[in-house]
């Protein structure tokens, strides 16, 4: 997301522990990964991309105890980019504190659950009311299975549930879809070499607000351009359930400054955004970022 906003290294203000379940990873190469995320820097994370530990990384199969509901699994190196941009650089945090309590959300590309279990834990924290419910939703299987183990072993408060499905056009139930070779990479247009061709149901986005017991507070959206699709096919849907989008825009398939356009139309105010060019409106140049919206 490369969000300028409250990049701090918050080594000091974290109990992060690995699981002594680690399994499949012989000691010494567990010991190595321990110590770079015992300091869990940014500068930690760059070392350990060139160290003999990263080659290991995909049988390690790590957990990390992050906060009280938060335990992730990490299967593959692309899950260390979205640890750094959630809990490192808390690229969230910033347009979570202007929403307030979130109690039912709706987690649009959950990849391995680290958005939500975020979510969990500052709700935890804050002590949000209860009960609250989300519904995460992925088209890559390996990222669902992680995100899977990550909830049971969080045991959060919140009612999760795992919806394996891709966002695409109303009326189409099944759609192409691309595995990249690190699950955040995964998306509906072709990957070329670097990807897997799968076949994948489309998400009822009607039928999976049916299952909430109340109107949702937050739409979470990072589903790798598809949020062109989104928008083209489910405009009056997020006009009739969005009260807050959570969004991150990828061009070419949507540059920002046009998803101002098309939200504005659909009567969503724009809130805050972040990305390497900077904040607000400003920000919406930029090729990748992410805002917050609220319906007007």
């Amino acid at each position: 997301m490369h969000s300028p906003l409250q990049r701090q290294d918050i080594a000091a203000q974290r109990n992060y522990t690995l699981s002594p379940s680690c399994v499949a990873s012989p000691l010494a190469f567990a010991f190595i990964i321990h110590h770079y995320i015992l300091n869990i820097t940014m500068k930690a994370l760059d070392d350990l991309k060139r160290s003999l530990a990263w080659r290991i990384f995909p049988w390690t199969r790590l957990r990390l105890e992050l906060g009280p509901g938060c335990t992730v699994v990490l299967r593959n190196r692309g899950d260390f980019l979205i640890l750094r941009e959630i809990f490192i650089q808390r690229e969230y945090d910033c347009f979570l504190e202007r929403i307030g309590p979130v109690s039912r959300w709706l987690d649009l590309g959950c990849n391995c659950g680290m958005f939500s279990l975020r979510l969990e834990m500052l709700a935890q924290q804050k002590t949000w009311p209860t009960p609250r419910q989300a519904v995460l939703v992925d088209a890559n299987a390996e990222a669902l299975s992680a995100a899977r183990d990550a909830i049971a072993l969080s045991q959060p408060k919140t009612q999760m549930q795992l919806v394996e499905a891709a966002v695409g056009p109303k009326g189409v139930t099944h759609i192409d879809f691309y595995e990249g070779k690190t699950s955040h990479k995964s998306r509906l247009s072709s990957l070329g070499s670097r990807g897997k061709k799968v076949t994948r149901p489309v998400a009822d986005l009607e039928a999976l607000v049916g299952q909430f017991d109340g109107p949702l507070d937050l739409i979470k959206i990072d589903i790798e351009g598809a949020e062109a699709v989104l928008l083209e096919h489910w405009g009056s849907w997020l006009t009739a359930h969005g009260q807050h989008l959570l969004i991150e825009w990828h061009h070419p398939e949507q540059p920002g400054l046009s998803l101002l356009t098309k939200l504005n139309a659909l009567g969503f105010t724009l809130i805050d955004a972040a990305s390497a060019t900077g904040e607000g409106e400003a920000a919406l140049t930029a090729p990748i970022g992410t805002a917050l919206f609220a319906k007007t």
